[in-house]
């Protein structure tokens, strides 16, 4: 997960009477992110000026770098606008080297340095104009380059972007796009501020909505459309933001099921990176529709991002289905590490490139692991554990074990299950078990989903809930 450079709960901001402009808002920028803040509001310019000077009143918790501000730790911040002033007496690459101290701009300007640097610091990506071009032959489009350049230059690490200036063409648009994208990796934030369709929304990570006097709504990137951006941005479509995923949760969300057709009403789950998660089925029967819809052409499955239209495609994206059902999942003619082998899951994904070396060396890690632990009596235990680290040699993303567990009470075969589950969790999957036993599913997850039949259902945060919330819930 990223590391969050700004994380703001319940932020209050007043004006230099004391009146309050924005109230009760909740957003974070994670490092490297590329965020657009929508606005229909006037008071937006109040949190650019928080942002860039801190010199405004506020309450409520705001975190930078996971400090909270102060004059020896404020935010190194820059406003990049084609409004910002240039100095005329000068060149363009001399004003883009007026950073830091007017002393090391003075000697490099003296020495005629100015454009010899900015020509090798540009080489990488080319301004789309000449750095000894007239002031008065720039286009505002070229001004607002010019302060992005110089954003970088005062080693910022969140710069502030204005409206992208209307005479940009598509060359500049592409410059602009590059260079967010380069010094993104390198870890720098872009905030732009918006109340219009502007060109760089579809590129964004994701756009809060400033309405009135807060943040109403946040929208992701896989979400954004330009139907979807102008219903919230006409209030026509408003969700409060504490309704939905934080940022830090979205970043590290491994997969999105939509479960439509099942339950009553279409079911939305998010999982995340390393978590256990459990279906606990109830009546016995959902389970089986679960792993049919997952192998079904009109399954509604995301992983990593991407979007998977059919079970092959799935298999590709990062999706592990284990289960002793349909087809015999062991081959009784091979060896147990030949069981093991990659080899086999190339007959149902294309996607997977072998390394021989590589899978000879894991297969022996696998096999020494199922030799070492205890309680290795049942066959069953032994076959099941030789299928679910196949499936981990392939590195899923989200693995699905369907009715792992034959015996509800604490037998050795549990602890198997147990070791079994934690090496998914290790190697940064996230595991979906899919089972009609309640006492397992309770002790090993993180959260529940719980399944009497068609219209009774209820979701279970068990890091968050008490554990009896959800064991009463199982009662009829």
């Amino acid at each position: 997960m990223k590391e969050q450079i700004i994380l703001a709960k319940n932020l209050t901001i007043k004006d230099l009477h004391n009146h309050e402009m924005l109230r009760h808002c909740n957003f974070s920028v994670g490092k490297g992110d590329f965020v657009i803040i929508s606005y229909s509001s006037q008071y937006v310019k109040e949190l650019i000026q928080f942002l860039l000077n801190q010199n405004t009143s506020y309450s409520g918790c705001f975190l930078y770098h996971g400090e909270t501000l102060h004059k020896k730790h404020s935010i190194r911040s820059f406003w990049v606008s084609d409004k910002n002033p240039l100095i005329e007496t000068v060149s363009i690459s001399e004003n883009i080297m007026v950073y830091q101290s007017r002393q090391k701009f003075m000697k490099l300007y003296h020495s005629g340095e100015a454009y010899r640097v900015m020509k090798l610091y540009t080489a990488k990506h080319p301004l789309p104009f000449d750095l000894e071009a007239p002031l008065c032959e720039l286009k505002n489009v070229h001004k607002y380059m010019i302060f992005m350049l110089k954003a970088v230059l005062m080693e910022s690490d969140v710069v502030l972007l204005d409206e992208v200036p209307d005479d940009c063409d598509m060359k500049e648009l592409l410059w602009i796009r590059q260079f967010i994208e380069i010094y993104s990796k390198e870890g720098i934030s872009f905030l732009q501020f918006t109340r219009k369709e502007g060109p760089l929304l579809e590129f964004s990570d994701y756009i809060y909505f400033i309405h009135a006097h807060t943040i109403s709504y946040l929208m992701f990137k896989d979400e954004y459309s330009a139907e979807n951006y102008r219903k919230v941005l006409f209030e026509r479509h408003i969700q409060k933001i504490q309704n939905r995923i934080s940022v830090a949760d979205y970043q590290c969300r491994v997969a999105h099921l939509g479960l439509d057709g099942i339950l009553a009403e279409k079911v939305e789950l998010d999982f995340f990176q390393g978590e256990v998660f459990s279906i606990l089925d109830l009546s016995g029967c959902f389970s089986s529709k679960i792993c049919q819809y997952l192998r079904s052409d009109f399954c509604d499955l995301e992983l990593g991002g991407k979007r998977s239209r059919n079970y092959r495609e799935a298999i590709e994206h990062g999706l592990a289905l284990v289960s002793f059902k349909g087809e015999d999942p062991m081959f009784p003619p091979f060896s147990a590490a030949q069981n093991l082998s990659v080899q086999i899951l190339k007959k149902i994904s294309r996607g997977i490139v072998i390394n021989r070396k590589m899978e000879k060396y894991i297969t022996a890690q696998y096999m020494n692991k199922i030799n070492v632990q205890s309680g290795i009596e049942s066959e069953y235990s032994y076959k099941w554990q030789l299928i679910v680290y196949r499936w981990l040699m392939s590195n899923p993303k989200l693995m699905v074990l369907e009715e792992p567990l034959l015996i509800d009470l604490e037998d050795n075969f549990y602890k198997d299950f147990q070791n079994t589950v934690s090496e998914i969790v290790k190697k940064e999957s996230t595991c979906l078990i899919l089972s009609n036993l309640p006492n397992n599913c309770l002790k090993i997850s993180d959260r529940v989903l719980i399944i009497h039949d068609r219209e009774h259902y209820r979701l279970f945060d068990l890091r968050k809930e008490d554990h009896q919330e959800a064991y009463n819930y199982i009662k009829p």
